[in-house]
């Protein structure tokens, strides 16, 4: 959850949105969050800070924080500022014609008030991890400045085209699904009160029908009488199955050997990746394996990782430890020990390499195995109805031909 505060300074009387995600602090005691505050450059003690509660509450739905497309876009936009040493009016009036609406914005906010243009990325809704890339580049020359940005693109880049893949991954059985569910209408509307019919002219009696096709009428039966009614509790019913299939197909999937790891090189792959950019930008040991840490989706590594950097903080300890001491990985930790000669940022960057490239080989391999299995359970799925439609129709020709019905000629 995303809690949106609104606040003011005292002395300018300037206006900005502050975004706190609730899911990167460790507890939302009133000191974390004025913590949180300062790195956003709000100082709570020189401004008037309240609760936006209506855009708090649409960060239910809709995410304020800038997604990683947009990000991906204002990483383009700098460093197509970084490359040809933009002057600062040019730059400003990048922003305010970007199409990117944060972004737009904030260039607004900079045309009204352009003694903020050094203070213009504490404006942007940005990621945790991004907050001290970008001031990092800011304060950074020209060079430098690209070498982090192009690093930080690359690793955006991967990432949303591995999300991508995941997306057309599972849009494929949701186009099935939508599918089968639009048969199953048109069935029970239209093909199985013809066999219903049939049936009952040639079986008067209904003797002998099994109880999956008796089911199967009479579910036509109340669709003919009750379309409306039949259509909406179709797609009712579809969306509750739908949901129930989605998580056993998630569980079968998490299952497959090669394929059961995506979620966890997903994760380190850009947490390697992020942690190895924020050390090459300047950022100190800490705040970095903070700011990357924000990315791990699962929640038990996310506590765990949570428990490494307090101790890191703490007492001292060194990654490598920290992972062996609440058994982390065995996978990284036998990697960074291998490497301890290497400068860690070094080592952090061969490592997110790795894992990007594992991670793409089991999004293959998941595409491979969840289309096939996907079709296989629509087509079953199709011919059990159908099935038990014709059923009794072919058991009723049998009879008919071999004279059990009517007393035989």
């Amino acid at each position: 959850m995303i809690l949106v505060y609104q606040t003011t300074d005292k002395y300018s009387n300037r206006e900005k949105e502050l975004y706190i995600d609730t899911a990167s602090l460790k507890d939302m005691s009133d000191e974390s969050i004025l913590s949180e505050m300062r790195t956003q450059g709000v100082v709570p003690e020189q401004s008037e800070v309240i609760l936006n509660v209506p855009a708090t509450l649409k960060s239910l739905i809709i995410s304020p924080i800038m997604s990683d497309k947009e990000l991906l876009g204002l990483t383009r936009l700098y460093i197509k500022a970084k490359k040809v040493n933009m002057d600062a009016a040019r730059f400003e009036n990048l922003w305010s014609k970007s199409n990117i609406k944060a972004v737009r914005k904030v260039g607004e906010i900079i045309q009204s008030f352009p003694d903020l243009a050094n203070q213009k990325i504490m404006l942007l809704p940005l990621p945790k991890y991004a907050k001290g890339v970008f001031k990092k580049v800011e304060t950074s020359s020209q060079q430098s400045g690209l070498d982090i940005l192009r690093t930080l693109q690359k690793i955006l880049t991967v990432k949303n085209d591995i999300d991508k893949k995941i997306r057309k991954l599972v849009r494929y059985p949701k186009m099935l699904y939508a599918l089968l569910t639009a048969v199953f209408m048109g069935l029970s509307l239209y093909v199985i009160p013809e066999f219903k019919e049939i049936i009952s002219s040639l079986n008067p009696d209904d003797t002998n029908i099994p109880y999956l096709s008796k089911l199967v009428y009479e579910i036509s039966s109340f669709a003919q009488q009750n379309k409306t009614l039949f259509i909406m509790q179709t797609i009712g019913f579809s969306i509750l199955f739908y949901m129930l299939f989605y998580r056993v197909l998630s569980y079968i999937i998490r299952k497959v050997p090669f394929i059961a790891k995506v979620s966890f090189y997903r994760d380190h792959s850009l947490f390697f990746g992020l942690l190895s950019t924020l050390m090459k930008a300047g950022m100190g040991e800490i705040d970095s394996f903070i700011s990357a840490a924000s990315v791990i989706s699962d929640g038990k590594r996310r506590d765990k990782m949570r428990h490494i950097i307090e101790d890191m903080n703490i007492d001292a300890i060194d990654f490598a430890t920290g992972l062996k001491k609440y058994n982390y990985s065995k996978e990284i930790s036998e990697v960074i020990n291998a490497n301890k000669g290497l400068n860690p940022s070094d080592v952090y960057a061969e490592m997110e390499i790795e894992y990007t490239d594992e991670m793409q080989e089991r999004v293959e391999a998941a595409a491979e195995f969840v289309q096939p299995f996907a079709l296989i359970m629509v087509v079953v799925f199709i011919g059990l109805i159908f099935g038990s439609a014709v059923a009794p129709l072919a058991q009723t020709m049998s009879k008919l031909t071999s004279g059990g019905i009517g007393g035989g000629f």
